[in-house]
């Protein structure tokens, strides 16, 4: 699908901030506040208040400091999940995307809460598959989209690879949600 921003804003009324969101295709990758206030605060399913937002600030208070590995950065707004001693390695396969969420241009998440995050470009599984073996606390793959399902990042293999960068207490997190396949039955006899 084609990547873009988009920004709401009501020119009447001056007190709503605009609120800018990644699109790619037809899907949500992420969305920020504008105004400088809430501008830390993530939104969509990172929000610290949804499941998933809640099940990744679990899996970074297993410890005084946590290493993350994000695999599909969308918008960045994961960063704002981290405390200031929390590490961030993130791999992204599209250059698009890095650009619009580190740039400050478009969203300001990875700038503002995470700016010495380590960022991989290429397929996250084959960067990831570099990494040395018990790196991570936190593993989280988001790299599913509504048309396009990159499948070799739901395999056994991959599994035993994701299990292998991480810390003995550590935890992967996949988001599944897609509007055409259920990716769940799939993942949950994978992850046994």
């Amino acid at each position: 699908g084609v990547l873009r921003t988009r920004v709401l804003d009501d020119p009447a009324d001056p007190a709503i901030p605009p609120l800018r969101i990644l699109m790619h295709g037809t899907t949500i990758h992420g969305a920020q506040i504008a105004a400088p206030i809430l501008s830390r605060q993530p939104l969509t399913y990172y929000n610290p208040r949804t499941a998933l937002g809640e099940a990744i600030l679990a899996g970074l208070s297993t410890g005084d400091t946590s290493s993350l590995a994000l695999i599909g950065l969308g918008a960045g707004s994961t960063a704002c999940l981290l405390r200031p001693d929390d590490q961030l390695t993130i791999f992204e396969i599209d250059p698009a995307v890095v650009f619009m969420a580190t740039s400050g241009q478009h969203f300001r998440f990875v700038p503002t809460c995470a700016p010495d995050a380590g960022i991989l470009l290429g397929d996250g599984r084959l960067l990831l598959a570099r990494e040395p073996a018990g790196q991570f606390d936190l593993l989280i793959i988001d790299a599913f989209g509504s048309d396009t399902i990159p499948f070799h990042l739901a395999t056994r293999e991959a599994f035993r690879l994701y299990t292998e960068k991480l810390t003995a207490n550590g935890v992967i997190l996949m988001h599944i949600s897609n509007r055409f396949i259920d990716l769940e039955p799939v993942v949950s006899r994978l992850a046994v």
